[in-house]
């Protein structure tokens, strides 16, 4: 199966990515501000064109990286390569490129480290009572 990984710029994709934040994180209207405070949102689509991954970018300029706010993908498509897809396409167009982990999540904070990334701190109770956050930054090629 073929997919395209690319920027976001067609509205009409818009509930294919509202479905597929529902489906990975439950319903909610926090999917409004993270499109509203995004400046790149990057698609990763089927070859029929519907949407299977995002990753959603916020750029800060004045103190010079960008975050991921959010990355999704399908269940159906998971633990095949596709969020690791989505995240090096952010890291090529951005640099440098942070994060927030949950720390539980082993596995997931040791692919970003296959990635490049780097642990910079830990932000106790970041996701609720005992979920601490890991703050994970990549520098750069070449950094």
């Amino acid at each position: 199966m073929a997919i395209l990984v690319e920027p976001f710029t067609d509205l009409r994709t818009l509930g294919d990515i509202v479905r597929l934040h529902d489906a990975t994180w439950g319903v909610s209207l926090e999917i409004c501000n993270l499109l509203k405070n995004s400046t790149a949102c990057y698609l990763a689509r089927r070859e029929d064109g519907e949407v299977c991954g995002y990753a959603f970018v916020e750029a800060d300029p004045a103190r010079g990286f960008c975050e991921i706010q959010d990355l999704a993908v399908a269940e159906d498509m998971q633990h095949r390569g596709l969020g690791q897809a989505l995240m090096r396409t952010v890291m090529a167009a951005h640099h440098p490129v942070k994060l927030i982990a949950r720390l539980n999540r082993e596995r997931l904070v040791r692919i970003y480290e296959a990635l490049g990334f780097q642990r910079t701190g830990v932000i106790e109770n970041y996701y609720g009572i005992g979920e601490d956050g890991l703050r994970m930054t990549f520098e750069g090629p070449g950094a």
